[in-house]
């Protein structure tokens, strides 16, 4: 299947299945919105499986920096 990829005014990059006309229909709203092509994925995972795979790697760097942040707090509340 066939992705595009959107970046938003904001930043974030929507995938969007063009697939079907309600997917190209999605698209040309989005880019009305003010939404900027990024490219295309071609892959055989659904949208919501590729989305998560993307994010996985952001979702371990928040989680440990959120760790880092309990073990200081730990700290300062024993000092």
């Amino acid at each position: 299947m066939k992705y595009v990829l959107l970046q938003m005014p904001d930043g974030d990059i929507k995938i969007i299945d063009n697939s079907s006309h309600l997917g190209k229909k999605r698209v040309e709203a989005l880019c009305i919105e003010g939404a900027t092509p990024a490219g295309t994925i071609d892959s055989d995972l659904n949208r919501l499986r590729l989305e998560s795979g993307l994010m996985h790697r952001r979702t371990v760097e928040r989680d440990e920096a959120l760790d880092r942040l309990y073990k200081i707090k730990e700290f300062v509340q024993e000092v």
